[in-house]
């Protein structure tokens, strides 16, 4: 048998250069809260820009101790305030947490409990926003609160996106979850009034 040595072969490789793409902003929002950022965005209402985000869960449990649950229109109407209380992030490019500082004549025991920890800090200055906020005239939470309905609906657009795309187990039952908003929430059914 005649020993054969094999034929060599040219390889060429070919380099294809994939086109980037502009994302919808569907898919930005999908991607923020998978990285746990919250979607926010920033609104000017009577010349000042408000910077708001979707609460965390933190955030809602913290404005549902502050809503009046005992009917469905006392709910509607306690919720807005607390709700854009811990929505707000900054108001004209200043931070929250820099608009409000503990007054000279503050217990220093209670300015110490509350600087020792991120949570209550975060906690204080969102009553301090609470009781500002309430002192406003009815229009500013109105328009604050139409731009919240609208961080809203992008949150809730993200998720029925990535419900849609998201691998299907036997049955056709999501393996996502729906919103991480309890459907009853009061946010959910009132944002259009």
């Amino acid at each position: 048998m005649a020993d054969k040595t094999p034929e060599k072969t040219e390889h060429k490789t070919e380099v294809v250069i994939i086109p980037t793409a502009i994302r919808h902003k569907v898919l930005e929002d999908i991607s923020t809260q998978l990285h746990n950022v919250e979607i926010s965005d920033l609104f000017e209402i009577a010349g000042h820009k408000y910077e708001m985000s979707v609460l965390t869960s933190d955030e809602e449990v913290w404005a549902d101790s502050y809503t009046n649950l005992t009917s469905q229109m006392s709910a509607i109407t306690s919720m807005k305030i607390p709700r854009l209380s811990a929505s707000i992030k900054s108001i004209d490019g200043v931070k929250v947490d820099d608009l409000f500082k503990f007054s000279d004549d503050a217990n220093k025991a209670d300015t110490e409990y509350h600087s020792q920890s991120q949570y209550r800090k975060r906690y204080w200055v969102m009553n301090q926003m609470l009781i500002w906020l309430g002192d406003k005239p009815k229009s500013l939470a109105n328009d604050l609160w139409i731009h919240y309905g609208k961080l809203i609906e992008r949150r809730d657009a993200a998720w029925e996106e990535l419900k849609k795309s998201s691998a299907r187990i036997p049955g056709g039952e999501s393996k996502v979850s729906s919103s991480p908003v309890k459907e009853s929430s009061p946010a959910i059914q009132t944002l259009s009034v």
